[in-house]
């Protein structure tokens, strides 16, 4: 069986980084362009940001009738150390490099 990409699947919490960086990048945005950012269907983004939601790691603020999405600072500090265990392993840092 041959794969149809070279690039591995990214984990959980590759997702997590990348919704969490994009939003922080934007200093909040909508879940469509969380979703576009992290390279996932808006449905899948829905639910992730439930989770991270739930575990503290975004807010969610009302803004002209939209849900704006924002990162907590213990979302940041999620984010540093992702980074770091990344360079412990030894991993590239795409998601950090944009």
């Amino acid at each position: 069986m041959y794969a149809l990409s070279t690039r591995s699947k990214r984990t959980r919490y590759e997702v997590y980084a990348d919704l969490l960086n994009t939003i922080r990048m934007e200093g909040g945005c909508t879940i469509t362009r969380a979703s576009y950012g992290a390279r996932i269907p808006v449905d899948r983004a829905n639910r992730f940001l439930h989770e991270l939601i739930r575990v503290g790691l975004v807010r969610v603020e009302e803004k002209d009738g939209s849900r704006i999405y924002k990162v907590t600072i213990r979302g940041i500090e999620f984010l540093e150390l992702f980074s770091r265990l990344k360079k412990l392993l030894g991993e590239p840092l795409g998601y950090m490099e944009r």
